[in-house]
């Protein structure tokens, strides 16, 4: 169910709750903050927070998904793994997101990112889900594929890429 018009989310945040579910909320908290202290908002949804009783499951998150205008993977061996974190970023895609609306957040030394500008994926050392190799075709950002924005998440400033543009302003 995909939604025109303004997201009702500017950021859904996709982690396993096995290994980032404190430092979900703790993103979450500090990216409010930020966003209040300059005077703003910024509406994330995760799930512990945004949830209400009601619908199937994944029918509620497929369409959060829909209504969100930037994902937010939390990396680590456990969301590689996560039927969930699956889910919910092939249904971002599946809402013909821009790939640069994608942000990536490592969570765990573990975490192999490397990009081959060549293939315009991921290396195959790279222990990312699934459903993000082959997720940047060249057609999304023109002739030449950026890689996502991604970040070792271990400061403050590891959440300036998820605000990009709008960072600058929140920030003056």
């Amino acid at each position: 169910m995909v939604h025109e018009g303004e997201p009702q989310w500017d950021l859904f945040i996709s982690y396993s709750r096995s290994s980032a579910g404190p430092k979900a909320a703790q993103i979450q908290r500090s990216i409010e903050r930020v966003a209040k202290n300059a005077g703003t908002t910024i509406r994330c949804f995760r799930d512990e927070t945004s949830l209400a009783l009601g619908a199937e499951l994944s029918e509620r998150l497929t369409d959060a998904l829909a209504r969100s205008a930037n994902l937010v993977v939390l990396l680590s061996p456990e969301a590689q793994a996560s039927k969930w974190v699956d889910l919910e970023i092939r249904s971002w895609a599946d809402a013909n997101h821009d790939a640069s609306h994608l942000h990536l957040l490592k969570q765990s030394p573990d975490t192999v990112l490397g990009w081959d500008s060549d293939l315009q994926d991921f290396t195959a050392a790279s222990n990312v889900p699934e459903p993000l190799r082959g997720a940047f075709p060249p057609s999304q950002s023109g002739p030449t594929c950026r890689p996502p924005t991604y970040s070792d998440g271990r400061c403050r400033d590891s959440l300036r890429p998820f605000f990009s543009a709008q960072w600058k302003r929140f920030c003056r």
